[in-house]
C-alpha cells in the first residue's frame, strides 16, 4: 500500500526588464542632412520585452541639436512632445513602437556639426508580474555630424544705370551685403565682372 501526496506549485510571474538594442553605438551624418535608422542602413534599433505581449510600453527619445522624426504613429500616443522634436515620449504596444522606429530620422539643426547624443529609454510600465516598472535606459547613439562648407551669401539691389562715354562714374548696385554661413569663416577673394560694355 503507497500513499500519493499531490501539491500544487504556483509559479508567480516577475516582470522582466525590457531591452533596447542598437546596431552602432556610433554613426555619423553631413550637415543639415537627414540621417536614417533602419535595417538596411546597419544601424536598427530594435525594441523587445519578452513578456510585455499586446500591453502598452513607453519609449522616450530625446537629442541635444536636432529633430527626430518617427517613420509612422499608428497606434502611438504622445505622452510628452510631437514628432519632428528634439524630444518625445510615445505609448503604445511593442508592435507599434518598433514599427516607429524602423526608419527613425535625424536631423541636425541648421549649420550645427560635431556630436550628438541620441537617448533611448524604454519603459514595460510594471504591467505583466511583479516587481513594478521596468525600463532599460542605457542606450545612447553618439551621432557625428560632419562640417559642410556652405557658399558665402551675395545680395544686392541693381541701380541700372544710365552711362555717358567720358562721363562720371556710376554706381552699379545698391545695398550691398557679402555674409559668411560658417561661424569664424572669412572671405578670401571677391570678383565682380562687367560684361556687354561696346
Amino acid at each position: 500500500v503507497s500513499n500519493i501526496a499531490q501539491i500544487t506549485i504556483a509559479v508567480n510571474g516577475v516582470n522582466d526588464v525590457p531591452v533596447v538594442t542598437v546596431e552602432s553605438a556610433t554613426v555619423s551624418v553631413n550637415e543639415e542632412f537627414t540621417l536614417v535608422f533602419s535595417a538596411g542602413n546597419g544601424n536598427r534599433i530594435t525594441l523587445a520585452d519578452p513578456d510585455a505581449g499586446s500591453s502598452l510600453l513607453e519609449l522616450t527619445l530625446s537629442v541635444n541639436s536636432g529633430t527626430l522624426t518617427l517613420s509612422g504613429t499608428t497606434g502611438i500616443t504622445f505622452l510628452e512632445g510631437v514628432n519632428s522634436y528634439a524630444s518625445m515620449k510615445i505609448r503604445g504596444s511593442l508592435t507599434a513602437l518598433q514599427a516607429a522606429v524602423d526608419g527613425l530620422s535625424y536631423t541636425g539643426v541648421t549649420d550645427f556639426d560635431g556630436n550628438d547624443s541620441l537617448s533611448i529609454t524604454l519603459n514595460d510600465a510594471g504591467n505583466v508580474g511583479s516587481g513594478g516598472a521596468k525600463e532599460d535606459s542605457s542606450k545612447n547613439i553618439t551621432i557625428t555630424v560632419n562640417a559642410v562648407n556652405d557658399a558665402p551669401d551675395l545680395s544686392a539691389v541693381s541701380i541700372n544705370p544710365t552711362f555717358t562715354e567720358g562721363g562720371l562714374p556710376r554706381y552699379l548696385f545698391d545695398k550691398v551685403a557679402i555674409l559668411t554661413s560658417e561661424t569664424g569663416e572669412n572671405l578670401i577673394e571677391f570678383k565682380l565682372t562687367v560684361e556687354d560694355l561696346a
